[in-house]
């Protein structure tokens, strides 16, 4: 099981509000822990497509190893990406 921290919804939802209609990613970084794993942190990544991103997102691999270096440095892991379409995942 996957948990995810209470403190990042407000980041996630800003971040859905403010990229509407547009695919978003974040890399999220946290610990292993009895029966699954705690996400700490949602780390936000941009889109390094210029066009369609209503349908594509690409992370730099400068990216992918700034956010090893975070998660290294807070003694945390790297535990995957979340890639969503931002229309279908808003709730008023």
């Amino acid at each position: 099981m996957v948990t995810i921290e209470k403190t990042n919804f407000p980041e996630l939802t800003g971040r859905c509000k403010e990229d509407y209609n547009h695919i978003i990613c974040g890399a999220l970084t946290g610990k292993h822990q009895k029966g699954g794993y705690i996400v700490t942190s949602i780390i936000r990544l941009e889109n390094q497509i210029n066009e369609k991103k209503d349908s594509m997102f690409l992370i730099s691999a400068q990216q992918y190893v700034e956010v090893e270096k975070l998660a290294e440095e807070k003694d945390e892991e790297l535990l995957g990406f979340a890639p969503r379409p931002v229309a279908q995942h808003i709730r008023a």
